[in-house]
């Protein structure tokens, strides 16, 4: 990559990731607040009712993501009508087939699934109502990804982040768990609104359904890769609930809570740099410009990444201590499940690779292995007797084992054994470090006060990691050209 191409990657991915951790900061200060209002067993069946929401949104079928793959070909091309066609296609069949989810949401909660309480019932009704508005955002944020929109994106995350806080804040402590219901579609019916005007996009109600089937089979694969992937993340909210119920489902949440902040920087990056890879395949091939956009950012969040972890696993008894008394029984467990993210995060640059080189569906073997293991391991830990705190572990053996088999396969594409196995004893190494410094670091007592032994625990790993932070400045700069924009854009608000 060219120096100029670094600056735009990394300014990009600062400025979205930026709003995001924000928005993340504003929705832990709601979700401590929905915590505060709910009980565990409410806040099981919320949490379950927000996943079944995330399976509704599947409903495209990959539409979506074929536009996001398709619109930066047509671009460069310079094919501006097939552009526009294909974006009010993916746009249309995406309304439609959110009605079809909603339809089936409706149909479960008036035959009584998947159970008589009204409260259920409710929920169902509320699941329905906000697939519409969220699948409108969702086609809004995936064009916009493809048109590198950031700017508007920032804000529109932040904005969103602000509605679901007042939402909290009102619906929520009025009226409890039927207030959130609300919430559901009042709040991404507003962004949807917002990233609708500020676009400037009108996409016309085109249901070419021979062109949405030709985008479906684009998108077909990357669909049911992530619909692997949707399910494998939410394995253990389903094996808690089968094996431990909805109130252990309601301290795990603290556990999600954690993972959702420390997945953000890797997965913006990834959606930043993937039309950039796209392109440079599309115009190269796999060449060693191609493979690079996958090695040096993995080293560059391999390097980072451990500070957002390390920070989130010492601020999470603060945050149990002074917020969320009730759930503490899911501190241990939140913990685990922080330091096995660091290998998902690895992950996402090696699926984007294998998307831009036209395998589609590949990563979904890996991703059922992983899933196979997850529910072995958890099962066995669970009749050990380690509660959410095993299944947590067993989570985090799925991550390591899904990037360790995928990037040996899809880097094995243009690198040869040795090269890989370089680069994964690398990140292996830096994984080591960061997990033992961090338990160790954790276990120590700075202050009586939490606050003053947070900030003291953050410091020391600061300089214990000063090393690994080093070694991958050299290798690839990530961390000067991060402070340099940084520092030019403190520089433009001084002027």
């Amino acid at each position: 990559m060219t120096g100029d191409e670094k600056r735009q990657i990394a300014g990009h991915t600062l400025a979205y990731t930026t709003s995001v951790y924000v928005a993340q900061l504003v929705g832990m200060v709601s979700g401590i607040a929905v915590r505060r209002f709910l009980e565990p067993a409410e806040m099981g069946l919320w949490v379950l009712l927000q996943t079944l929401l995330s399976y509704a949104l599947l409903s495209e079928c990959g539409i979506l993501t074929s536009m996001y793959c398709r619109l930066p070909v047509h671009e460069a091309k310079g094919e501006k009508s097939e552009e526009e066609r294909v974006r009010d296609v993916s746009f249309s069949f995406a309304f439609l087939a959110a009605a079809v989810a909603a339809a089936v949401l409706a149909a479960f909660a008036a035959a009584g699934w998947p159970g008589s309480s009204r409260t259920v019932r409710l929920g169902l009704v509320a699941a329905a109502a906000g697939t519409f508005a969220t699948m409108g955002y969702n086609a809004f944020v995936s064009f916009l990804w493809a048109k590198r929109g950031f700017a508007l994106l920032s804000r529109a995350v932040v904005l969103n982040a602000l509605l679901q806080l007042g939402a909290t804040f009102t619906l929520a402590r009025a009226f409890g768990l039927k207030g959130l219901y609300v919430s559901m579609t009042v709040v991404p019916a507003l962004t949807l609104a917002y990233v609708a005007r500020g676009s400037g996009v009108r996409p016309r109600f085109a249901p070419d359904l021979r062109r949405a089937g030709a985008l479906i089979r684009f998108g077909l694969p990357v669909f049911m890769t992530g619909l692997f992937y949707t399910l494998f993340l939410s394995l253990d909210r389903w094996l808690i609930t089968r094996w431990l119920g909805a109130e252990a489902l309601g301290h795990y949440s603290l556990a999600l809570v954690a993972f959702s902040f420390s997945a953000i920087a890797p997965k913006m990056f990834s959606i930043v740099l993937f039309p950039r890879i796209q392109g440079e395949i599309a115009r190269s091939g796999v060449s060693g410009r191609a493979v690079s956009m996958v090695l040096k950012p993995d080293r560059a969040i391999a390097m980072l990444s451990p500070l957002v972890l390390a920070a989130a696993y010492f601020f999470l008894p603060v945050l149990v201590r002074f917020f969320l008394e009730r759930y503490e029984a899911g501190l241990g467990a939140a913990r685990i499940l922080l330091i096995g993210s660091f290998f998902l995060a690895l992950a996402y640059n090696a699926q984007s690779f294998l998307i831009a080189l036209g395998k589609r569906a590949h990563p979904i073997p890996f991703l059922a292995f992983a899933a196979a293991l997850t529910v072995a391991a958890a099962w066995s830990l669970v009749r050990a007797g380690l509660g959410v705190g095993g299944v947590a572990l067993a989570m985090s053996a799925g991550f390591f084992t899904y990037f360790l088999t995928l990037n040996v396969y899809t880097l094995r594409h243009a690198l040869s054994s040795r090269e890989v196995a370089v680069h994964l004893s690398e990140m292996a190494s830096v994984f080591a470090y960061f997990a033992v410094a961090t338990a160790r670091i954790g276990a120590l007592s700075f202050s009586t006060a939490p606050a003053l032994n947070f900030l003291a625990q953050t410091l020391t790993f600061m300089v214990v990691f000063a090393p690994v932070l080093w070694w991958a400045e050299r290798r690839t700069g990530a961390l000067g050209t991060v402070f340099r924009l940084i520092f030019r854009r403190s520089e433009g608000r001084l002027a």
